[in-house]
């Protein structure tokens, strides 16, 4: 690509010099009742096991018998794990800490500024008009961080919790830069930024829309499954600000003649603990080894770990700025009224509905294990003529399908969105009522993003409910960690609806509802065997008569699975297998970067040492010449 855009981007270099000595020189610092009410007093002793139903043994034979999955994991292989998961803890601590007195060489302390108001920064007029109409008046403890050095141009490790308000800093400082530059679209692209989904790049899309409604340059969104020969069309007549997936980015900085990228001043990687969960760090390096090495470089993350950073250390500069202000504990969601309620598995949908129902007026997001949850429970109640709009988001849907299901339950004040946490990776959602977590999460820390995901808002009167089932209590242990503590509700029987009758007779007449059902039912299922918490989350515990109530059947219906525990633990063993070498893979990764890294550092000391070195030799010359002429001089 290089070669092919060569003449372009020296001639969008030329034009961008004289921009920049024609423009004018600035500085740039820059309740209604419901069916779940609280329970007094509080239940203290969150430890004791919930003793649930007789589990149903007769099930018909041609039903696979689940209580006989995993039957030989004994209490033994159980605190195995535990010591494996403690040492493994203790392995990652050290190494971060030994990571930590690595960098140090490179690190520096963030200018912070001393007003937290917008418009006492340095910026021009047009973006304070901007963040007036935005409602934005008073930054955020990020923004007063990272903001100045952001203006100054130094390159930028920026980690804080979703919502904390990274976005607006950054996207800031690059409307900024490019209007002191007079940015054009002939001097090409001056910033790209990749975000690890499409989702939260049309989310940064929508932000730059308003905070840059008053200049005059260009910003796109380039991304995987959108029309590459538009995309190629775009940038070849020259856009300022490329917003990107990675793959995407990469696959035009290759193949599209006329991309004049050879004036970037800015690079940012925004969420870059996702970027590497979605195994981008191998076309992040592709991506670095074509863009033009001098420029300001900034990483956001919400996380931090040692592959983390080792791959920011790459991307950025010696002496860049970094600010952790990520919660270790439950600071990101204090102020959220949190609670859980313990019911079987045959009224769960039922609890559900009749809340929904409450809730007419309210924004709800639902989370589920699966997409084929998402899809059967979002059909389910539009046959129950379900009194507010429902929309889906999951994964087997397209992505026209998802970005208008986004956009259309960001804009209502009223409705019910049913998810999976795949989808809803790197994005929030604004202004939500009630958060319902329908499927527990797999552990503590998808809990608190989850809630975030709806609490980070402008209704502070956000409350989230987990449902567990009574063999599932003993997960609320692990949120004692997290200093987390949920209140229990208590729903009211003569308050739940019954539509139990309606539900099984759906199940006979409609013959698409039935098979959404089944499918749901299996992924639910399949999903519940994976779960790591074999402790919190045993399926031998279920009882499959009450389970597949809630999904409408007076019979557990066959199913396409076999949960028999020869093939199980065959399973298991080839899931371990392919767990072992995309760890052995990301190992190499890391090594390879921390390699890259390494060898950056110890040439510039070298490089200082040889200065220094080169330094003495030379005044220890003159000294012996002074010497000299001194001894002449007495004689």
């Amino acid at each position: 690509m290089a070669s092919k855009s060569s003449t372009n981007n020296k001639a969008a270099s030329k034009s961008l010099a004289s921009n920049s000595r024609s423009s004018s020189a600035k500085a740039t610092k820059v309740n209604s009742k419901h069916v779940i009410k609280k329970s007094e007093p509080k239940v203290k002793n969150l430890s004791k096991r919930v003793k649930g139903g007789h589990l149903v043994k007769n099930i018909a034979q041609d039903f696979v018998d689940v209580s006989d999955m995993l039957e030989e994991e004994d209490d033994e292989e159980q605190e195995e794990e535990k010591v494996e998961d403690a040492q493994e803890d203790i392995r990652d601590e050290d190494q971060e800490d030994e990571e930590d007195v690595k960098m140090k060489d490179s690190e520096s302390p963030a200018e912070e500024t001393e007003s937290s108001i917008f418009a006492d920064l340095n910026i021009s007029p047009s973006t304070k008009s901007a963040l007036a109409q935005m409602e934005l008046s008073i930054m955020t403890e990020i923004q007063a961080k990272i903001l100045p050095s952001l203006l100054s141009g130094r390159d930028v490790f920026a980690v804080a919790d979703a919502g904390a308000g990274k976005t607006i800093a950054y996207l800031l400082s690059v409307v900024e830069k490019l209007s002191t530059l007079n940015f054009q679209n002939g001097d090409g692209t001056g910033t790209i930024i990749l975000a690890p989904t499409r989702e939260s790049a049309h989310q940064i899309q929508s932000i730059l829309s308003e905070l840059a409604a008053n200049h005059a340059q260009s910003f796109a969104v380039i991304l995987e499954g959108s029309n590459l020969r538009s995309e190629a069309e775009k940038l070849q007549k020259g856009v300022n600000i490329v917003i990107a997936t990675p793959d995407r980015l990469l696959q035009h900085l290759k193949t599209t003649e006329g991309f004049v990228y050879n004036n970037l001043n800015t690079l940012i990687i925004d969420q870059i603990d996702l970027i590497i969960d979605n195994r981008f760090e191998p076309i992040i390096q592709e991506i670095l080894d074509i863009l033009p090495a001098k420029r300001q470089g900034i990483v956001i993350a919400t996380s931090n770990n040692k592959e983390i950073k080792s791959l920011a250390q790459v991307v950025l500069r010696a002496k860049y700025a970094r600010v952790d202000i990520s919660s270790r504990d439950n600071s990101a969601i204090e102020g959220v009224e949190q609670g859980y309620v313990v019911c079987e598995s045959d009224k769960r949908f039922l609890v559900l509905n009749s809340f929904l129902k409450k809730s007419v007026g309210r924004k709800v997001v639902v989370f589920l294990s699966s997409c084929n949850m998402v899809t059967f429970y979002g059909e389910l109640l539009s046959y129950l003529e379900h009194p507010v709009p429902v929309f889906e988001l999951n994964g087997n849907q397209t992505q026209q399908e998802r970005t208008i299901a986004f956009a259309e339950f960001c804009a209502t004040n009223v409705g019910v969105l049913f998810t999976t946490d795949v989808v809803m990776r790197g994005i929030e959602l604004p202004s939500v009522d009630f958060v319902l977590q329908f499927d527990p999460p797999t552990n503590a820390k998808d809990y608190i993003q989850r809630v975030i995901k709806v609490s980070k808002n402008e209704n502070q009167d956000c409350k989230s409910v987990m449902f567990l089932l009574p063999s599932e209590v003993r997960f609320l242990e692990y949120f004692k960690q997290y200093n987390i503590s949920l209140d229990q509700y208590d729903f009211a029987s003569n308050r739940v609806s019954n539509v139990q009758s309606q539900l099984e007779k759906y199940m006979v007449t409609v013959y698409h509802l039935n098979q959404s059902s089944k499918n749901a039912y299996r992924s639910y299922l399949q999903s519940y065997a994976n779960q790591s918490l074999k402790q919190v989350y045993n399926i031998s515990k279920l009882d499959l008569v009450k389970v597949a109530k809630a999904f409408g059947f007076t019979v557990p219906p066959k199913i396409n699975i076999d949960f028999s525990t020869k093939k199980v633990k065959q399973a298991l063993k080839e899931i371990l297998l392919k767990k072992q070498e995309e760890s052995d893979a990301k190992k190499a990764i890391v090594e390879k970067l921390q390699n890259k890294a390494k060898s950056a550092i110890t040439r510039r000391r070298e490089e200082k040492l040889q200065a220094i070195v080169a330094e003495k030799l030379a005044n220890k010359k003159a000294n012996k010449r002074v010497g000299k002429r001194v001894g002449k001089a007495r004689k």
